[in-house]
C-alpha cells in the first residue's frame, strides 16, 4: 500500500499542475457555460428569481469590501440585516476561508464565477488523483474526476447559490486522498501532528462547517477502514480543530443564542429526500429541485456497479459501498431510520437538510466508477448469453418506459427519451458494440496522452498503459457519453442573468438620517442594501438571534410556524404571503424602522404612504424613535459606534442596537457597563451631555484567533521537524 501510494500521482503536484488541472478547468467552464459566456452575470436557477448568491454571499462580500475600503476595518459585526448580528461568527460570511478573499480583489459577481469554476476543477482533479491513488489508470481516473465535477447535484446547488457548500464539497476528494496517504506518511515520518488531512479538513470547515461534519465522518470511516494510524488520526483532528478555532469558537457562542438551537425533529428533517426521487438515479430530473437531485449520469452509475463487482481495491470498494448506503439512509431523513436514530444528537441536530448527504453518495459512486472504468479498460464486457438477454431486456424496458410511461412515471417525455437513448448507448458501449471511429477514438485519447507526454514525470505512476492508462475505445465511448449526458442535464439546472439595481433601494438611499427599513414582502434586495449601506430589520440567514426573532414576531404581526431561515417567515408567494399581518408601528419604531416597503397595502396605524414605485409601496413609520432614546449618532463603523447622549434623571440611554456579548462601552472615555434592555443595549451615563462609545471586542474571536495561531505554529514546527529528519536520513 505504502509503495503504491508513493508511486502514485500524489507526488510532484506542482510539476504536473498546469497540464492536468487545465483539463478540468476547461470542463468546469463548459459546466458553467452561462458564466463563461457572461462572466459579469450572476448564476441563478432557471425557474426562480431567488438565489443565496444574491441573498447572502454577494451582500456579505459587498459589506466586507465596504468595511475594508471605506472604514479600514475587518468587520466583526454586521448591521446590514436583522438589526445586527456577529459577522465573524457567521459561516456564510466567508471571512475566514482564504480563497473567498478573491471577492475583495476582483469585481463581483465575476469573482464568484471564477471561484466556482476553480473549485469545480479542483474537486474533479482531486477525484481523479484519488482514483489514481487507488490503482486505476489515467483514463478511468479522468472519467471519475469529470463525473464528480459534473455531478448534477453539485451544479444544481450552484444554481441555488449555495456557494460555500460547493466550495467545501470540492475539497472532499482531496481529503479522502490525504487519508489514502496516511499510512505511507506515518511510516516515513512518525512526527507529532502534521498531516495534510488537517489542513484540508480545516479548509472545508472554514468554507462550510455544516459540510465538515459529513466530510469528517467520511474521513474517519476511510481512515479506520484503511487501518491507518489511529494516533495520526487523532493528531489530525486536533490540529484541524485548532486551525478552525477562529470560526467555531465564535460560532458556538452565536449558536447558543440563536433560534437554530431550538430546532424540532421536523425542522431537522427539512427537505429530506423523498424515496420516490430515487428514480432520479436513472431518469434525470431536468431543472429539478437541488436538494432532491439524485442523478449521477448513466455511464458513471453503470461503471460504479461494475466497480462494485470488479474493482481492484476490494477494501476500498467495501468502504465506498458502505458509505453510499449509510449516506442514502441518512438522506431519506426519518424515512431511512438512521436520521431518526442519530439526528437528535448534539451538534448533528443543528445540520438540517439530511438530503445533502447525497453528496457522499456521489463521491463514493464516482470513485467506484473509476474502479469500473478500470475493469472496462482491462477488457471487461457485457458478454455471454445471460448478459445478452439482460441487455436486450433492459434496453426494451427503457424504451417502453420512454414511449409509454411518461404519465405513470410523472416525468416529462424528454427526460425519459434522453434516459433511454443514453442508457442504450451505455449498454452497447459496455458490450463493445458502440465503437467510435478510429479518428474519434484517437482524439478522445489524445488529451490524456498529451498530458503524459508533456509531463516531466512521464510514467505518471505505477499503472502501465496496458492496464488502463490509455483510453480504450469502449472507455472512450463511455467518457464521451458521460460528458454529453452531464452537459445536457446540467444545462437545465442553472442560467446567468444580469443584476439590475433596485429603484426602491436607490430612493431609500436618498432619504436623510439614520434608520432601518423593513419589508414584509421581501421588496428590498439585500444586495442593494449592502451596496448602499442601508440597514434592514428583516433578513435571511440560517442563524438568527432568538431575541431578534421573538421581537420581530411581535413587531411584524407575522406568526411564527417554527424555525425559518427568513425573518419574517413566508408561507406561500413571497410578495403576498404576509398581506394579512398587522405590523406594530411602535415596536418597529423601537428598532429604528422608519420605512416599511411592501407589495400590498399595510394594515394597522402609524404608517404614511410616501411613495409608490410600480406596485411597491413605501411607507414611513411616524413612530420611529431614532437610534438612541436621548441623543444623536456622531460616528459609525462596523466595529465602533459613537453617540452624543443628552439624558435626564438617572441618565439611562437605550440604544436601538441589538445586545450581544463582546460589545464594550465608554462614557466620556471611562469604561461603562452595557445593560441588557430587552433586545437592546443601554448605558447609564448620568444626567447631562455625554460622549458614549461602543466597540465590538468579542473575546471568542480573539481566543479563537490565538488557538488558530497556535495550531499554525505547531504545523510549521512539525513541518520543520519532518524536513530535518529527512535531511538527516539522506546523510
Amino acid at each position: 500500500m505504502a509503495d503504491r501510494l508513493r508511486r502514485s500521482p500524489t507526488v510532484c503536484v506542482g510539476r504536473r499542475f498546469p497540464f492536468e488541472f487545465a483539463l478540468f478547468l476547461l470542463w468546469a467552464a463548459l459546466l458553467l457555460g452561462p458564466a463563461a459566456l457572461h462572466p459579469g452575470w450572476a448564476l441563478m436557477p432557471p425557474r426562480s428569481p431567488f438565489s443565496d448568491l444574491l441573498i447572502s454571499h454577494w451582500p456579505n462580500a459587498e459589506f466586507l469590501r465596504r468595511s475594508l475600503f471605506q472604514f479600514h476595518q475587518l468587520p466583526l459585526w454586521n448591521p446590514s440585516i436583522l438589526g445586527g448580528a456577529p459577522f465573524a461568527a457567521d459561516p456564510l460570511a466567508g471571512l475566514w476561508y482564504p480563497p473567498n478573499w478573491l471577492t475583495v480583489i476582483l469585481p463581483l459577481p465575476f469573482a464568484f464565477n471564477i471561484l466556482l469554476m476553480l473549485h469545480l476543477a479542483w474537486g474533479g482533479w482531486g477525484m481523479a488523483r484519488w482514483a489514481r491513488a487507488s490503482g486505476v489508470g489515467q483514463g478511468p481516473a479522468l472519467l471519475a474526476g469529470l463525473a464528480f465535477a459534473g455531478m448534477p447535484k453539485l451544479i444544481a446547488h450552484i444554481g441555488a447559490g449555495h456557494i460555500s457548500l460547493v466550495y467545501a464539497v470540492a475539497w472532499t476528494p482531496w481529503l479522502m486522498l490525504s487519508v489514502e496517504r496516511a499510512t505511507a506518511i506515518a511510516k516515513a515520518h512518525s512526527v507529532f501532528i502534521l498531516h495534510p488531512s488537517s489542513f484540508i479538513l480545516a479548509l472545508i470547515a472554514l468554507a462550510d462547517p455544516r459540510w465538515a461534519v459529513y466530510a469528517g465522518a467520511a474521513m474517519i470511516a476511510l481512515w479506520l477502514g484503511r487501518r491507518a494510524s489511529l494516533r495520526t488520526l487523532l493528531h489530525s483532528l486536533a490540529l484541524a480543530a485548532l486551525l478552525t478555532a477562529i470560526l467555531w469558537l465564535p460560532l458556538l457562542e452565536f449558536v447558543s443564542r440563536a433560534s437554530r438551537a431550538a430546532l424540532t425533529a421536523a425542522d431537522n428533517a427539512a427537505f429530506a429526500l423523498p424515496p420516490g426521487y430515487l428514480i432520479g438515479l436513472i431518469v434525470p430530473n431536468l431543472g429539478g429541485f437541488h436538494e432532491w437531485m439524485t442523478y449521477l449520469g448513466l455511464a458513471p452509475l453503470a461503471l460504479a456497479i461494475i466497480g462494485v463487482a470488479k474493482g481492484r481495491d476490494r477494501v476500498g470498494v467495501r468502504l465506498m459501498v458502505a458509505m453510499a448506503l449509510v449516506s442514502l439512509l441518512w438522506a431519506l431523513g426519518t424515512g431511512g431510520g438512521l436520521f431518526a436514530l442519530l439526528g437528535h444528537l448534539p451538534g448533528i441536530s443543528l445540520l438540517r437538510v439530511p438530503s445533502r448527504s447525497w453528496f457522499l453518495v456521489g463521491l463514493a459512486a464516482c470513485w467506484l466508477a473509476g474502479q469500473g472504468a478500470q475493469a472496462v479498460a482491462e477488457g471487461f464486457r457485457l458478454a455471454g448469453r445471460a448478459a445478452n438477454l439482460a441487455t436486450v431486456g433492459v434496453v426494451a424496458a427503457l424504451w417502453l418506459l420512454a414511449v409509454g410511461g411518461s404519465t405513470a412515471a410523472r416525468h416529462p417525455l424528454i427526460n425519459l427519451l434522453g434516459m433511454a437513448a443514453i442508457g442504450t448507448a451505455v449498454l452497447l458501449a459496455l458490450r463493445g458494440d458502440v465503437i467510435p471511429s478510429r479518428t474519434a477514438a484517437r482524439n478522445l485519447s489524445a488529451g490524456p496522452e498529451m498530458l503524459r507526454a508533456s509531463s516531466p514525470q512521464h510514467d505518471m505512476g505505477s499503472v502501465s498503459p496496458g492496464s488502463g492508462a490509455r483510453l480504450t475505445r469502449p472507455l472512450a465511448a463511455l467518457l464521451a457519453l458521460t460528458l454529453l449526458d452531464l452537459l445536457w442535464v446540467n444545462s437545465t439546472l442553472l442560467t446567468a442573468r444580469p443584476v439590475e439595481p433596485s429603484v426602491v433601494a436607490q430612493w431609500l438611499n436618498s432619504q436623510p438620517g439614520v434608520w432601518r427599513v423593513y419589508s414584509p414582502s421581501f421588496s428590498v434586495p439585500p444586495l442593494d442594501t449592502a451596496r448602499l449601506g442601508l440597514e434592514q430589520a428583516d433578513g435571511v440567514n440560517p442563524l438568527q438571534l432568538s431575541d431578534t426573532v421573538a421581537f420581530m414576531t411581535r413587531a411584524t404581526g407575522v406568526a411564527s410556524g417554527g424555525y425559518s431561515v427568513t425573518v419574517p417567515p413566508f408561507l406561500g408567494d413571497v410578495a403576498t404571503a404576509n398581506a394579512a399581518a398587522v405590523p406594530d408601528a411602535g415596536l418597529l419604531g423601537e428598532l429604528n424602522v422608519r420605512f416599511v416597503v411592501s407589495e400590498f397595502d399595510l394594515r394597522g396605524g402609524g404608517f404614511i404612504l410616501r411613495m409608490q414605485i410600480g406596485r411597491t409601496r413605501i411607507y414611513e413609520n411616524i413612530r420611529d424613535r431614532g437610534r438612541v432614546s436621548a441623543g444623536a449618532l456622531t460616528s459609525w463603523s462596523p466595529n465602533r459606534i459613537e453617540y452624543l447622549v443628552s439624558a435626564e434623571g438617572d441618565g439611562r440611554a437605550i440604544l436601538s442596537e441589538v445586545w450581544y456579548p463582546g460589545w464594550r462601552a465608554w462614557v466620556d472615555g471611562k469604561p461603562a457597563t452595557i445593560e441588557h434592555a430587552g433586545l437592546f443595549r443601554a448605558v447609564t451615563a448620568g444626567a447631562g451631555a455625554h460622549r458614549v462609545v461602543f466597540e465590538f471586542w468579542p473575546l471568542s474571536v480573539y481566543v479563537g484567533a490565538a488557538l488558530s495561531m497556535i495550531g499554525l505554529g505547531l504545523a510549521l514546527w512539525s513541518a520543520q521537524a519532518i524536513r530535518t529528519r529527512k535531511n538527516a536520513d539522506e546523510r
